[in-house]
C-alpha cells in the first residue's frame, strides 16, 4: 500500500470516529431534552395532584360537617338544585337567611376564585348530576370511562383555547356523608358517584422547557465543535506521523536489506557485548546458525592469539565515540583460523549517548597469504 492510499484509509477511519461522535452527541440531546419533557411533565402532574389532594382534604372536611350554612347575599343565593334538602334555608334568630351550602358547591365556588387567581382550573363532575354546570365536557366523559373501568387515575396533556393543559382527574366515591344531598342517585356508599378534575396551565412549564432547550442546544453543539475540531486536529496529526513512521519503517527496512545483501559481515553488540545482531555474510563467514550467535558474546570467535594491547587500544578508541579500525586473527566455528580486518564504530541516539556497537568484518586471510607469499619469495632472493 502506498503513502496516498495508508493516508486516505485513515481519513476515512477518522470519518467514521466523527460520525461516531455525531451520533453519540444527537443521542444524548436526544437523550437530555425527552428527560427534561418527563420531568416537566412530571413537576406539572406533582402540582396537578397537590391541587386535587387539596381539594379532597376539603371535601372530606366539609361532608364530614354536613356543609356549611351561608348567610343569603347578592353573592350568596340559595342552590335550586338543593331544593330537595328540606333544611335548606334558615332563618338565625337575627332574622337573617341562611342557605345550607353542600360540599359539592362550596368546592365549585373554591375552585372557581382560585381559578381566577392562579389559572389552575377545577371540576367536579359525575355521569349522573342536577346542576348542568356539573355536566362533563368531552374530555371529562372520556376520563370518567377510565376511572368506571378501575383506574385509580386518569391524565393528559390537552389543547384548550390554543394553550396546552395538563388535564388529571382522580374518583370520588359515595360516602355515607354524601347521602343527605344525593341519595337520588340511586348509588351507594362505596360505588363511584363522581370526579374532580384539574386543569394545570403549562405555559411557565414551557418556558422553562424553551429555556433549558437553548441551553441544552448550545451546550450540546459547543462540546460538538470542540470534539470535532479536537478529533480532526489529532487525526491530521496521526496521519502525519504514520506517515512518518511508514517513511521511516521503510528507510528502515532498505537499511535492513542493505545490511542483510552486504557482503561484508556485519555485527551489532550492545554495551556490555552481547551480539544483538548479525548479517547472513557473518553467518557463512563463520559457519554458525543464527540462534547459536544471537545473545553470545564475540568471544565466540576470538582466537586468543591477538594481543592484549590490541583490544585495549580497539576498548579505548570507540569508548571515545570514535571508530576504530585493525586487523584481527579469528575463529571460525570449526576451529579455522583465519584474518580479518575489523571496523567497529559506536552507534549513538539523537542525544549522542552510546546504545550499541558495529563492526563490519572483512576476510583477508587470502590478502595476508599473499602477502606472506611476497614476504617469502623476496626473503629467498635476498
Amino acid at each position: 500500500m502506498n503513502s496516498s492510499n495508508y493516508s486516505f484509509g485513515l481519513s476515512d477511519y477518522f470519518k467514521v470516529i466523527m460520525a461516531v461522535f455525531t451520533v453519540m452527541i444527537s443521542t444524548s440531546l436526544w437523550w437530555n431534552l425527552n428527560d427534561m419533557k418527563m420531568h416537566l411533565e412530571e413537576l406539572a402532574h406533582l402540582e396537578a395532584k397537590t391541587n386535587l389532594d387539596k381539594d379532597m382534604a376539603f371535601r372530606l372536611w366539609a361532608t364530614r360537617h354536613g356543609g356549611a350554612y351561608l348567610i343569603v347575599n347578592e353573592e350568596t343565593q340559595p342552590n335550586p338544585y338543593m331544593s330537595i334538602v328540606k333544611e335548606r334555608d334558615i332563618v338565625s334568630p337575627s332574622g337573617k337567611t341562611l342557605t345550607l351550602y353542600n360540599p359539592a358547591t362550596m368546592l365549585r365556588d373554591i375552585m372557581n376564585d382560585y381559578s381566577k387567581l392562579y389559572g389552575v382550573k377545577a371540576r367536579i363532575t359525575a355521569k349522573i348530576y342536577l346542576n348542568p354546570e356539573n355536566a362533563p365536557d368531552e374530555w371529562e366523559s372520556k376520563a370518567l370511562e377510565h376511572l368506571i373501568k378501575g383506574e385509580k387515575e386518569y391524565r393528559e396533556v390537552t389543547t384548550v383555547k390554543g394553550k396546552n393543559y395538563l388535564r388529571v382527574m382522580q374518583p370520588l366515591y359515595m360516602e355515607k356523608g354524601c347521602m343527605k344531598c344525593h341519595a337520588w342517585t340511586g348509588l351507594k356508599v362505596g360505588e363511584l358517584g363522581g370526579a374532580t378534575d384539574v386543569s394545570i396551565p403549562l405555559e411557565n412549564y414551557e418556558k422553562i422547557e424553551k429555556e433549558n432547550t437553548r441551553k441544552l442546544l448550545v451546550t450540546h453543539a459547543l462540546l460538538w465543535f470542540i470534539g470535532m475540531v479536537s478529533i480532526y486536529f489529532l487525526g491530521r496529526k496521526l496521519i502525519q506521523s504514520e506517515k512518518e513512521i511508514k517513511a521511516n519503517s521503510q528507510e528502515l527496512s532498505l537499511r535492513t536489506q542493505a545490511l542483510e545483501q552486504s557482503g561484508s559481515a556485519i555485527m551489532v553488540t550492545d554495551l556490555t557485548g552481547n551480539i544483538q545482531y548479525v548479517n547472513k555474510a557473518f553467518l557463512t563467514l563463520h559457519k554458525f546458525k543464527l540462534d547459536e550467535v544471537l545473545g553470545h558474546k564475540p568471544a565466540i570467535i576470538k582466537s586468543h592469539l591477538n594481543t592484549p594491547s590490541l583490544y585495549r587500544d580497539m576498548w579505548e578508541t570507540i569508548i571515545e565515540g570514535k571508530t576504530w579500525k585493525g586487523e584481527f586473527k579469528n575463529r571460525k566455528k570449526n576451529g579455522t583460523l583465519y584474518w580479518c580486518h575489523e571496523t567497529i564504530s559506536p552507534i549513538m541516539d539523537s542525544n549522542g549517548v552510546h546504545t550499541h556497537y558495529i563492526a563490519v568484518i572483512e576476510d583477508i586471510e587470502e590478502r595476508k597469504a599473499t602477502e606472506e607469499y611476497i614476504k617469502q619469495l623476496l626473503k629467498e632472493k635476498g
